[in-house]
């Protein structure tokens, strides 16, 4: 991983919150033991460091064609079934409470 972007904020109480933004690659394999009939299942949660809940909330897009056009997925003979948008749970977080997507 590779840090492209981080966030600096220095708190009139002497406190210090460093964020970094990260490019992942997910993921998601299957047992081939019991191919094809195995039904593998990826998630995932990404969560916004610089815009709280107010100001912005993340929304998959509803073009699913995006998702199955991407050229990893066919090459690994892999075929998106569903793109479901899970409310991440609402927690108390020392830095505030920011959008998430899961």
């Amino acid at each position: 991983l590779i840090p492209v972007h981080f966030a600096l904020r220095i708190y009139q109480n002497g406190s210090v919150s460093y964020l970094m933004r990260r490019h992942l690659i997910l993921s998601c394999q299957g047992s081939l033991n019991i191919f094809p009939f195995d039904d593998p299942q990826c998630s995932f949660a990404m969560e916004s460091i610089s815009y709280d809940l107010s100001a912005i909330t993340y929304v998959w897009k509803n073009d699913e064609a995006t998702l199955r056009k991407s050229p990893s997925l066919t090459t690994l003979n892999a075929y998106l079934i569903k793109n479901q948008t899970i409310p991440c749970p609402t927690k108390a977080s020392w830095r505030g409470n920011y959008s998430c997507l899961k």
